[in-house]
């Protein structure tokens, strides 16, 4: 899994698909907000295993041993977004532009407007009415 910051998606989608007015307004972080995000933490990676493209984190009693037969361990000593391969703003634009390209995914405002009405859902809450 690769990592990107905010500011790098940010100058990326400006670059793409802004113009000349657009601009980017950093308000800065908010209190308590996390710059780095830890996923498998030191006490988990000794129990953590590489399948395939996923890493499964096993309980530390884990009796089964499965992952530990066909799996290869996780080797660093802890996974997040400061120790991950890094994600440049040419791949994110290509990852954006792989689902922008696609017609199925390319939905109105009145295209979602009538999906909230089918669903019975309001357009201001995420829970149903």
């Amino acid at each position: 899994m690769k990592a990107i910051t905010v500011d790098e998606i940010a100058d990326a989608l400006i670059k793409e698909y802004g113009d000349k007015k657009t601009k980017k307004r950093v308000i800065g972080s908010r209190p308590g907000e996390k710059h780095d995000e830890v996923l498998v933490s030191q006490y988990e990676s000794p129990n953590t295993f590489e399948f395939g493209s996923y890493l499964v984190i096993t309980p530390p009693n884990y009796e089964f041993d499965f992952y530990r037969n066909c799996c290869k361990p996780m080797e660093e000593k802890y996974f997040g977004s400061d120790n991950a391969e890094k994600l440049s703003k040419e791949e994110f634009i290509e990852m954006v532009s792989q689902i922008t390209d696609n017609p199925l995914l390319q939905l109105t405002k009145d295209d979602l407007a009538n999906y909230f009405k089918w669903q019975n859902w309001s357009q201001n809450s995420s829970t149903r009415s």
